[in-house]
């Protein structure tokens, strides 16, 4: 990960690593100067629709993006054997923690 200053304005972004081909992640898509992140991940039927219902307020993740409080996520539903379904719904982490989780994992609430 490389920190450079966007060609048009000044606010500097992380330009993040490409995955191995082998692993398709969803990426961060941008960092701005106020320090908080969008997160475009995908997130299976039968999790999205509780999240769109409010009967999941949280999601469990890999934090290989260094999620943080005030962050925003995008959650695209996607069917692994036909793809994206078109649907997504916008999240701000409100609070997030690696209690309990497995290694490397964290939970974080989900605030519309």
């Amino acid at each position: 990960m490389r920190r450079v200053k966007h060609p048009v304005n000044t606010h500097l972004f992380v330009q993040m690593k490409a995955p191995h081909p082998a692993k398709k992640r969803s990426k961060t898509i941008r960092r701005f100067g106020t320090g908080h992140r969008t997160h475009s991940l995908k997130i299976e039927p039968e999790y999205f629709e509780p999240v769109i219902s409010g009967a999941k307020p949280f999601e469990i993740r890999f934090n290989d993006r260094n999620f943080q409080a005030g962050d925003s996520v995008i959650l695209k539903e996607y069917v692994p054997d036909s793809g994206y379904t078109g649907r997504h719904v916008s999240r701000q982490i409100g609070y997030i923690t690696d209690f309990e989780q497995k290694e490397g994992y964290v939970v974080f609430s989900l605030l519309k």
